[in-house]
């Protein structure tokens, strides 16, 4: 069954958060600093991609997974995340609406 983490446990995911937060900060600092001025006087974004945003750099990573009708997709999905969310419908016949 599933419990309340521990006072320990929640204060080291807590702290590994706040870790992460601040690396989160720093490589921005980095980019901003270093790397998005070399881009701008190359005009990186005429041979490449546009530069990063702040908003996109703080973002949640979104990921497009696509494939044939009961290929694994789901499956993969629940197996790289160790979730197992109500949300993802597995059924015999395809679960999508059209």
């Amino acid at each position: 069954g599933s419990h309340a983490p521990a006072e320990p446990e929640r204060a080291a995911a807590s702290e590994s958060r706040a870790q992460e937060r601040q690396a989160m900060r720093r490589l921005w600092q980095i980019y901003s600093r270093s790397v998005l001025p070399a881009e701008s006087k190359s005009h990186f974004e005429h041979f490449s991609a546009r530069p990063i945003t702040a908003e996109e750099f703080e973002s949640r990573p979104q990921v497009l997974l696509l494939g044939q009708y009961s290929t694994g997709k789901t499956s993969m999905v629940r197996w790289l995340t160790g979730s197992s969310s109500p949300h993802f419908d597995v059924r015999p016949q395809p679960s999508t609406d059209k």
